[in-house]
């Protein structure tokens, strides 16, 4: 290809015969087709289907669109979970209200209405309900689904759930359900006893029941709400991370103008709203990469990666990088001819222990560097280096070590500018626009905000915080409701009960102990079961990651607070309103 500007890409191969994958890179090896290594090392190859699923964090393919595998799976496991929250909410609210109903049932009986009549009453009753709450939760779910598409990077559309193979079977699974529900409720309920000794040892288990239910919905919520609080404490780790990059923004190509680079550099330091500028040859993400071939002490290779960088002086006030040891830049340029920097990982990987690597040529740990320019030249006096070592510069996704890093000081670096600025404005920006627009009119402006850029490659965590986030809203919005419903209920079951507590002298702070211990007992039982077994998945997500949290009791114990404090506020007001009425409407309601 004669293109200049053509920088490689992907590769497609269409075969017409099934390829076993691993001997056709054994082929191509033998056929001595190079890799970016030469002869060492060989090709890998995987379908299309498998690259769908998978995440290449160093390879960016504009026109294939990926989806996250484990983002998918979770996605699906919430949603049944918060399908569980909500049958449980469904069934316990029936039985409460259903509970309430048993003096009705038993007048319909009595006055001679058949088993089957009130079953077919109770069938109609449900169904109903399901079927307006169906359709209005189409009308949500179509406001909804931008909102889920922006989280999951979907394409889904409201259409999608009325087409001819979804809709008959969101239908199908309204009706078994309603079924299921109204015929196992209706069986129970008609055979009740008449006797009221009988009658109340059936409530006492349909409240265990209740009780179950209700505990294994604060497992679902609590659960939801953990994993949202170590992913978002995850997160913060990887943001953390990207405090180099935050306000600086980058202009420039590989194809840039140098000298309007350098003038464009010049010219943006003068504005009082810019902190630092530097010039370098790459882009900070996108920088030049280079493969070495380490021998272990067996003579065996490894191979690994490093970034390259040719930089101006001032590259580590702009990316706000510490140097642990050696030489500032400034004096490292009059002491050396080519004074480079490392970062702590090149060290780690490079670098023997008890080594102290500064003032000595960087050729003496990285063996395949090649000097630039008449190699007699520097083999005397331009030599690479090392005078300094950075902390690391975090470049990549946090589910991978940061890799060896060189910063070559070289002040005719002018592809790209990145420069920092003190606050960030849309009129600040539109300053620097006007600089360049005057310097290099033949070209629009562009910059690349660099936090945002390594936000993007820290993706995965990004969705996954806002799927687990908007699930864990959704379970303590469905968990209110079914709190309140079962509070509601209880509350009026128990109204002649508190009256007479309210006579004899109780105070409205024991009634509202009475009322609401039981549910915080719950609470607790939940978070006993549910620590654990929370504990151990969080730990086995986290060791994919390089950089990780450690996970802290304050996680469970703010989990724990939360489900309470909602909890209470929520069965509070029925607790509230009982005890603010008169002893005597009390003790004459039915």
């Amino acid at each position: 290809m004669n293109d200049v500007s053509f920088w490689g890409g992907v590769t497609l191969l269409l075969t017409d015969q099934q390829v076993d994958r691993f001997s056709f890179g054994e082929r191509l090896k033998k056929d001595n087709i190079p890799t970016l290594l030469g002869n060492d090392g060989q090709y890998y190859f995987s379908t299309l289907s498998e690259s769908y699923l998978t995440d290449y964090n160093n390879e960016t393919i504009p026109f294939i669109k990926r989806q996250q595998k484990i983002l998918l799976q979770t996605s699906w496991l919430a949603a049944l979970l918060i399908l569980l929250i909500a049958c449980i909410n469904y069934v316990n609210l029936n039985f409460s209200r259903l509970l309430e109903q048993i003096k009705f049932i038993k007048i319909q009986r009595l006055l001679g209405a058949s088993s089957f009549r009130v079953g077919l009453h109770l069938f109609i009753d449900t169904l109903c309900t399901i079927l307006i709450a169906f359709l209005l939760s189409l009308l949500i779910i179509h406001d909804l689904i931008p909102v889920f598409n922006s989280i999951v990077s979907g394409r889904l559309n409201t259409a999608f759930f009325l087409s001819e193979q979804i809709l008959p079977l969101l239908l199908l699974s309204l009706v078994l359900f309603a079924v299921v529900v109204a015929l196992t409720m209706s069986y129970r309920l008609i055979k009740l006893p008449i006797q009221t000794s009988r009658q109340q040892d059936s409530f006492i288990k349909k409240q265990k029941t209740i009780r179950v239910l209700s505990i294994i919905q604060n497992i679902v919520s609590l659960g939801l709400i953990i994993a949202t609080l170590t992913v978002n404490k995850q997160l913060n780790l990887i943001k953390k991370g990207g405090d180099n990059y935050k306000q600086v923004y980058e202009t420039g190509s590989y194809q840039s103008n140098k000298e309007k680079i350098k003038l464009f550099a010049e010219k943006i330091k003068e504005l009082p709203e810019i902190e630092s500028v530097t010039t370098s040859n790459s882009s900070i993400l996108f920088s030049q990469i280079r493969q070495l071939v380490i021998k272990d002490e067996q003579g065996e290779e490894n191979f690994a990666s490093i970034l390259e960088y040719k930089v101006s002086p001032d590259f580590n006030k702009t990316l706000s990088l510490g140097i642990t040891r050696g030489l500032p830049p400034d004096q490292a340029k009059r002491t050396y001819a080519r004074p480079v920097y490392v970062n702590q990982a090149f060290i780690d990987l490079l670098v023997p222990k008890d080594t102290n690597p500064i003032g000595q040529p960087l050729v003496a740990f990285d063996t395949d560097f090649k000097e630039q320019g008449n190699t007699e030249e520097a083999s005397t006096t331009n030599i690479s280096t090392i005078v300094g070592i950075l902390e690391n510069l975090h470049t990549n996704s946090i589910e991978n070590h940061v890799l060896p890093q060189a910063f070559h000081i070289d002040e005719k670096a002018y592809s790209y500018v990145q420069y920092r600025f003190n606050t960030v404005s849309p009129s600040v920006i539109n300053k620097v626009e006007k600089i360049f627009n005057e310097i290099s009119s033949d070209e629009p402006f562009s910059y690349n905000e660099i936090f945002q850029q390594y936000m993007e490659r820290n993706k995965k965590v990004i969705e996954f915080s806002n799927l687990l986030s908007m699930y864990a809203l959704i379970s303590l919005f469905l968990t209110a409701f079914g709190l309140f419903g079962t509070a509601y209920y209880t509350t009026i079951r128990r109204t002649k009960e508190i009256g007479i507590r309210q006579i004899n002298g109780a105070t409205n702070t024991q009634i509202f102990i009475l009322l609401n211990k039981r549910f915080i007992k719950w609470i607790g039982i939940a978070i006993v079961l549910t620590i654990p077994p929370m504990w151990i998945i969080l730990q086995s997500w986290l060791q994919h990651f390089a950089y990780r949290i450690t996970i802290t009791p304050d996680i469970f114990i703010v989990s724990g607070l939360i489900v309470s404090v909602i909890t209470l506020v929520t069965v509070g007001w029925h607790s509230y309103r009982i005890t603010a009425r008169s002893p005597v409407k009390s003790l004459k309601s039915e």
